[in-house]
């Protein structure tokens, strides 16, 4: 990235799964991950490459309020990931009953921020169709 002149630094982090890092004694080995730190204009953007369903402007879900090291010589040292976004699903329902009491309907799910992430990675790791 930098030799396309991006500034940009390497993260090193540690996922949730893993645990959290020893802020006064920040070792190697409890790191397990690498991101990019990405700045455009004031905006900073931690990236993770490996996760297809991460928008580039939110900080990866397993690494989410977690401390990081900045590997950089003139500014490098730990930072903290924090985000704004939300974890957000809205519920739809359309039913009725009938003169029997039979209920029938569907339900639609909009999920957005963190929730579309988590959903969209169980629904590809599952077998279920979209319904039309």
């Amino acid at each position: 990235m930098r030799d396309a002149g991006i500034d940009a630094n390497p993260l090193l982090a540690s996922t949730k799964d893993n645990g959290t890092i020893n802020a006064y004694f920040p070792f190697l080995n409890q790191f397990n991950c690498v991101l990019a730190s990405v700045k455009d204009g004031d905006t900073w953007y931690a990236m993770n490459a490996a996760d297809k369903f991460n928008s580039f402007d939110m900080v990866p879900y397993d690494v989410l309020y977690t401390n990081v090291l900045v590997v950089d010589k003139k500014d490098g040292g730990l930072a903290r990931l924090n985000s704004d976004r939300i974890y957000k699903n809205n519920i739809f329902f359309t039913c009725s009953i009938d003169s029997a009491g039979i209920l029938a309907g569907q339900a639609d799910i909009k999920s957005t921020g963190y929730a579309r992430n988590t959903r969209m990675s169980a629904y590809k790791k599952s077998n279920l169709k979209r319904s039309v």
